[in-house]
């Protein structure tokens, strides 16, 4: 019967969708994942990627499947965990999630990742959060730099992260970050004490906060820009 009905490839998403229960959803979607190695085909419009994201117990919902069925499931769905806080997961899907960037990046994924890598310290919110983590976790660094937006967004402007001086730098450079959406710009803005030194860099859309928290360094062109604006 089961055989049958993995023939669906949409079965997972109406099964997701479902007024299951939770323990009944994880029953049957492990099932399908034993049964076939094509896990992809059951992905319609994302939904196995998506209710994964979305597990705050990773463990719970793999631990019917042995573990090359378990890094098969994460290599094919390409999943990004909402919740890394697990100390039930075993090692082994730990190391394969934090090897591969399969984590969403919020701080407390952060702090679970560079802990679960290697030795922690709360230096990561005092000092240049970023080139602290460079320094240390080469891995991680690659995955913030190809997701910076993410990382300012959710990291830099939490409220543990200290305006430093260093980081207040590194805010200078991220404003001129083509990469960076202008609303976390002007988070930077209003957050970090930035000094501009040349504004005629900046997009218009910043101009008005620059002015409003005196960013800028005392210069005969930003005071030009001002006049001319």
């Amino acid at each position: 019967m089961v055989k049958f009905l993995i023939k669906d490839f949409t079965l997972c998403e109406k099964i997701i969708n479902s007024n299951l229960t939770e323990r009944k959803k994880h029953i049957i979607i492990n099932a399908i994942l034993n049964l076939d190695d094509n896990i992809i085909n059951y992905n319609s419009n994302n939904c196995l990627t998506s209710y994964l994201e979305e597990r705050e117990n990773i463990t719970l919902l793999m631990k019917d499947l042995n573990l090359e069925k378990v890094i098969l499931t994460f290599d094919s769905l390409q999943p990004k965990f909402s919740y890394l806080t697990n100390e039930l997961c075993p090692k082994e899907q730990m190391e394969h999630i934090i090897g591969n960037n399969l984590y969403k990046l919020t701080l407390d994924n952060l702090e679970f990742a560079l802990d679960f890598i290697g030795e922690f310290d709360n230096t990561l919110f005092t000092s240049n959060t970023f080139d602290y983590i460079s320094s240390k976790y080469d891995k991680v660094s690659e995955y913030i730099n190809q997701n910076m937006n993410e990382f300012v967004s959710n990291i830099l402007l939490n409220d543990v992260i200290v305006n430093s001086k260093e980081n207040s730098i590194f805010a200078h450079k991220l404003i001129v970050n083509n990469n960076i959406d202008i609303e976390n710009k002007i988070k930077l803005i209003v957050k970090f004490d930035i000094e501009v030194k040349d504004i005629s860099l900046l997009d218009d859309e910043l101009f008005e906060k620059i002015l409003e928290f005196n960013r800028m360094t005392s210069s005969w062109g930003n005071l030009q820009c001002v006049y001319n604006k």
